[in-house]
């Protein structure tokens, strides 16, 4: 069963994420797993050390935002293959440039849509099958 860490300070947010992926059918049956701030993210991964399989986090958060999320995740031996998705409501290429640059798999522009996480998680599943 597919277990996803959906992060953002907001729990309307985070709900319209879950009901975007639902619909998109991307993850059926998943575990959706939620967190308000990156270091509650951080203690979530810990807490399902080995299970989470994505997380979708918003950029901007107090405390630990999500790019210092995505370089957390990224930094450490044991969740740095988990794909992170970055959800941000900021138009910046250059940002997105040096999220990709880091290794988050995918930058989703607000507004979120089931179709847009469907054809960013197709593409996912694309270059995870291409890189075995």
């Amino acid at each position: 069963m597919k277990k996803v860490l959906i992060v953002d300070d907001s729990a309307t947010a985070r709900m319209f994420v879950q009901r975007c992926l639902e619909i998109s059918r991307a993850f059926e049956g998943a575990v959706y797993i939620e967190a308000s701030t990156g270091a509650e993210a951080m203690q979530q991964l810990q807490q399902h050390q080995g299970q989470i399989d994505v997380v979708f986090t918003d950029l901007v958060m107090p405390e630990m935002d999500g790019e210092s999320l995505a370089r957390h995740i990224i930094a450490s031996p044991r969740y740095h293959d988990i794909p992170i998705v970055c959800i941000t409501s900021a138009g910046n290429e250059a940002k997105e440039k040096q999220l990709l640059a880091i290794g988050v798999r995918a930058v989703v522009k607000k507004p979120v849509s089931p179709a847009k996480l469907a054809e960013v998680l197709h593409a996912l599943r694309h270059s995870e099958s291409e890189s075995v």
